[in-house]
């Protein structure tokens, strides 16, 4: 197999810092005057902990990659920020302050002490995958954007692997995909994004998005209560606003259907954040080349780091699966399918 190490950043390349369970309890006391319990949580590149105090609420102490800049941190900050002030219904993370006021700690090893408010409620992974769970998803998503959507900061700008609109640049790490079924897909895929996608990118509405509307980043009370919470911002980045549609819906798809479901998950979206004529007709392309970046992007990182493998290409089939799909979907027509769904018209529920 070629070793190719391509340029995704220091983020997914620099480990975790080191911070012990001891550190992070002092760290709590000192710096926010918390005290309880503490579990760690999975991370790619940052160490978290569940931070429950003495008197039950719940906190994200977070402590951020050596390698991440200020104004990345920043931006994540003031983002939160941000939604607290325009969309305060949101079932979202929210920055709480160092006992000085401040919004983080600089440690001695190059790491952020932060903290935030812990959305309560199950993993979506864990819930049975169903149509009132993918418009609950999509009832989220579409808030979370159009909440975001006068929101700009300096750190914006970032180059993200995992951004959809880089997708292009996956080209040059194919020889990273070890089945050549696998690296067919991704090649179709990276085809059809520098057709169709790459020549029209500049003309779609752009804006800042969470960029990560994965399950593992959705939370839920339970099965009846599909109010969903939205965690983890540190993949936010500015891009084609259809982005975080395409990242959403890719996980709730319903591959017996794919068409109906694709359609239903853009009518509610629709409803609430109205998407374009270009937006619709390019849906399907930008699921499928989010897929095509999680094929790439776990090939790589399980190379990397192999005792991690099972967790890292979890998603594999799944991508690999919605390729197949929506490589036959027929999309002509799909913008006029959507305007005729009662549900696709657009209502006040903002927030």
């Amino acid at each position: 197999m070629t070793t190719v190490d391509p340029d995704i950043g220091s983020l997914l390349t620099t480990p975790p810092p080191a911070i012990s369970q001891q550190e992070a309890c002092a760290i709590a006391k000192t710096t926010f005057g918390l005290t309880g319990s503490l579990k760690q949580l999975t991370s790619e590149r940052d160490v978290n902990f569940l931070l429950r105090a003495d008197d039950g609420k719940g906190y994200v102490l977070k402590f951020t990659n050596e390698m991440e800049p200020e104004e990345q941190t920043d931006f994540q900050t003031k983002a939160l920020l941000h939604l607290e002030k325009t969309a305060p219904s949101l079932r979202v993370p929210r920055a709480v302050p160092t006992l000085s006021g401040e919004l983080w700690q600089e440690l001695e090893n190059g790491s952020r002490a932060r903290l935030l408010s812990y959305v309560e409620g199950s993993l979506s992974s864990t819930l049975p995958k169903s149509p009132n769970l993918a418009i609950a998803v999509a009832t989220a998503g579409a808030k979370l954007v159009n909440a975001l959507k006068e929101f700009a900061h300096p750190g914006a700008d970032h180059y993200l692997i995992w951004d959809i609109k880089n997708a292009g640049t996956l080209r040059s790490m194919l020889p990273l995909i070890e089945e050549a079924e696998q690296r067919g897909l991704v090649e179709t895929v990276i085809d059809a994004f520098d057709e169709r996608i790459a020549p029209r990118l500049d003309n779609l509405p752009w804006q800042v998005i969470h960029g990560d509307l994965n399950p593992q980043n959705l939370v839920a009370e339970d099965e009846t209560d599909l109010e969903i919470g939205v965690l983890d911002f540190g993949d936010m980045v500015r891009s084609p606003r259809i982005c975080e549609l395409a990242i959403a819906a890719g996980y709730q798809l319903d591959f017996s259907d794919v068409g109906a479901s694709l359609i239903r998950f853009l009518a509610r979206w629709h409803s609430i954040c109205p998407l374009t004529p270009a937006e619709v007709e390019l849906s399907a392309d930008f699921v499928a080349a989010r897929f095509a970046t999680i094929i790439t992007v776990a090939n790589w990182r399980a190379q990397r780091y192999p005792e991690n493998r099972a967790y890292i290409t979890r998603n594999l089939a799944l991508a690999s699966n919605g390729i197949r799909h929506l490589t036959n979907l027929d999309t002509n027509g799909l913008y006029e399918a959507l305007a005729d769904r009662a549900e696709a018209k657009p209502h006040k529920e903002m927030s």
